[in-house]
């Protein structure tokens, strides 16, 4: 196991969490934070690969996201409003907050039914209320499960600014793929993300998110403890 800390910001986990409309030489990227909307636009340049063409951030007024939840849709609308306007663009990927969301893994043979039957028991909700997809290597399944009606009021806010979403995903996947590179010989990484008063934390398996968990934290001693959480230990350890 490898611990991956990347103190680089969000710039790059935006641009790997771009999903390319055919033909598209422009693509956009927005990461929803507690405190500020950040952006990103890569370009195709003319030998196929992407490049970084404008970046930046957006600030919320407080509390208009808390806990991933949207509390001032308005306030949500018009940041979204202005990035529009600063990056010129009209469709964008959105990378969704991982205090809603969660993350599981299941044998790499699982059946969208046995996903179903988990979200129920592990979560305790309907599967019906919740988005979920799947995605698999050779080792295993992960399921990414996120509130329907949350999601729709993300779609909403983007909608009253006049932006489109071509897409949405979960932040810590969008993460695991923006240092893909760093996994390619390592079966089991943790990636840790700081920001603000909370830590998230995601497990990584040859690549693939296979857990997530979001923790408050009020200085760095709160951040390495929950480093040690029995939970992850147990989990790492296993592997």
């Amino acid at each position: 196991m490898r611990l991956v800390l990347d103190t680089r910001g969000p710039k790059r986990q935006i641009l790997a969490g771009l999903i390319e409309l055919p033909g598209a030489s422009r693509m956009t990227g927005v990461s929803i934070g507690a405190d500020a909307l950040r952006w990103l636009t890569a370009v195709r340049d003319t030998d196929g690969s992407l490049r970084v063409h404008a970046h930046g951030s957006i600030p919320l007024p407080h509390d208009t996201i808390s806990s991933g939840v949207i509390r001032d849709t308005e306030a949500l609308s018009d940041a979204i409003a202005e990035m529009g306007k600063a990056c010129g663009a009209s469709v964008v990927h959105g990378v969704l907050p991982d205090e809603s969301a969660h993350v599981f893994a299941l044998a790499s043979d699982a059946m969208p039914e046995v996903a179903e039957f988990e979200i129920a028991r592990r979560l305790g909700v309907a599967p019906e209320r919740m988005y979920y997809d799947m995605d698999r290597t050779d080792y295993d399944s992960a399921v990414g499960v996120f509130p329907r009606a949350l999601a729709k009021a993300y779609v909403d806010a983007f909608s009253r600014a006049g932006v489109r979403l071509s897409s949405l995903e979960i932040a810590a996947r969008a993460a695991a793929r923006s240092l893909a590179y760093h996994f390619e010989d390592v079966p089991v990484a943790l990636l840790v993300d700081l920001s603000g008063s909370r830590a998230v934390i995601s497990e990584v398996r040859h690549g693939l998110t296979v857990s997530n968990a979001v923790y408050a934290i009020e200085d760095a001693e709160d951040a390495a403890q929950s480093l040690r959480s029995e939970e992850h230990t147990s989990e790492l350890q296993s592997h």
